[in-house]
């Protein structure tokens, strides 16, 4: 009776015991969770920009080849050499000429192209607009000894030329193009008649002199005539 009793005595400590040691066991399981919690909490986040390469996640993005760019465009050629390349082309069909008057045809498919030779002789041809290659012609005109002298005369005092006159007239009216640049006679001098068109359709008339480059009539902007220039 009494070794039974110690029996059951020794069994429950022993249980007690275990229990405790369970406890104490959860317990420094529930603490070292936390502790891994706060630890994690107290570290900083690492965001891409301080990473170094070799700590980079793989990216699905390929940057593109230098080469893939779209090829930028040159600029458009201007009124200004468009001119230019009709005047030089209409010199180049009849050699050691004074381009004289060019004037816009065919619904600007053309320009009809007048250059005076050492003779006072005026050639005419007809030049594409797009190509700035000579159509028809050159034709030397049948002209007598009076108007020949008249015309080399003033290819003679022309001392500024079809090109830099034009750019003269077009920056007396921002955006117009030149429809007609002819060399004449006015009040005793020798000028360069333009007659422009802006882009919304309006037509300027500008004279410029032929031997100082000075613009003689008003900024288009009033849009003058020759008749009230006198």
């Amino acid at each position: 009776m009494g070794e039974n009793t110690t029996n059951r005595t020794v069994g429950a400590l022993a249980a007690a015991v275990a229990l405790l040691a369970a406890a104490a066991c959860g317990t420094n399981a529930v603490q070292s969770s936390a502790g891994l919690a706060a630890r994690a909490a107290a570290t900083p986040a690492t965001s891409p920009s301080d990473m170094s390469p070799s700590e980079m996640p793989p990216s699905d993005m390929t940057p593109a080849p230098s080469g893939s760019e779209s090829p930028s465009q040159g600029p458009s050629m201007s009124q200004q050499d468009r001119l230019t390349k009709i005047g030089d082309a209409a010199a180049a069909a009849v050699p050691d000429t004074t381009v004289t008057s060019l004037e816009l045809a065919e619904n600007g498919k053309a320009w009809k192209v007048s250059v005076v030779d050492d003779e006072g002789t005026e050639h005419t041809m007809r030049i594409d607009a797009e190509t700035a290659k000579v159509i028809t012609g050159p034709t030397a005109e049948q002209d007598d000894a009076t108007e020949k002298a008249e015309y080399l005369e003033m290819a003679k005092a022309a001392t500024v030329a079809y090109d830099e006159a034009a750019e003269k007239a077009m920056a007396e009216a921002e955006g117009a193009m030149v429809t007609e640049l002819k060399l004449e006679n006015w009040q005793g001098k020798v000028v360069w008649k333009a007659e422009l068109r802006t882009p919304e359709g309006v037509k300027k008339k500008v004279m410029i002199d032929a031997a100082e480059g000075t613009v003689i009539t008003p900024s288009p902007k009033a849009t003058p005539t020759m008749e009230s220039t006198g």
